[in-house]
């Protein structure tokens, strides 16, 4: 894991249930200060994943501390995360999203 993780494995009562966001502690976030994007089930980590550049009002430092956060989970989850690191996975949704829009990326 990477030293800036601060995503902890979800305790078994918010596993496999939805749950109140706000009964969640912000180890359970991908952007931990500012509570955004919980990462509680495979799907919730697919979906930050497929969205990481389209999250909003985020800081460069917030990316790559939500990153290492992505990593723990997919790691978790059995999920494979080829990205390096947050910069390579914005561009890649990033042009994915243009691709699929018919439309140049931007960064």
């Amino acid at each position: 894991m990477n030293d800036k993780t601060t995503w902890r494995p979800p305790e078994a009562s918010f596993q496999g249930r939805r749950v109140n966001e706000r009964d969640l502690p912000d180890s359970a976030f991908a952007f931990p200060r500012r509570r955004k994007e919980p990462l509680v089930n495979e799907q919730q980590v697919r979906d930050v994943i497929e969205r990481f550049a389209v999250i909003k009002d985020v800081m460069a430092d917030d990316r790559e501390a939500a990153f290492a956060n992505l990593q723990a989970a997919a790691a978790f989850y059995g999920i494979e995360l080829k990205d390096k690191n947050w910069y390579e996975l914005f561009r890649r949704v990033k042009e994915g999203q243009a691709k699929a829009q018919g439309t140049p990326p931007t960064t």
